[in-house]
């Protein structure tokens, strides 16, 4: 798959705009959204309606400070189990932060946490 790679040192509002900027310059504007807390990045994968299956196309948004920060946590938090609920916080706020700016046009079908 061809990726678009977007470096950013945190998650804001200037990232999330250029990073929707390149999801909708993509030809099918049907995307997952991904977050993989390892590497602290967001995924837009485009996703073929008809074929029901994954196009060479999408854009990755990657935030330093905040793979700092969540290797961080890790090293904190006791459990594993606590650590993923941390996790699916992060990314509910993520998510939500990302889709209030979300263009008109662009079809997020799904949004999912990379497995650990």
């Amino acid at each position: 798959m061809n990726f678009i790679e977007l470096q950013f040192d945190d998650f804001t509002l200037e990232s999330f705009d250029r990073f929707w900027y390149e999801v909708d310059r993509l030809d099918d504007k049907n995307v997952v959204l991904l977050l993989d807390p390892e590497a602290a990045t967001v995924t837009a994968e485009s996703i073929d309606r008809i074929k029901k299956s994954k196009v060479p196309a999408g854009v990755r948004l990657s935030s330093f400070n905040k793979m700092k920060e969540w290797e961080e946590v890790a090293q904190r938090i006791p459990t594993e189990k606590e650590y993923e609920l941390f996790i699916a916080e992060e990314a509910r706020q993520i998510f939500r932060s990302l889709n209030a700016q979300k263009p008109e046009g662009v079809n997020v079908l799904a949004e999912r946490i990379t497995r650990f």
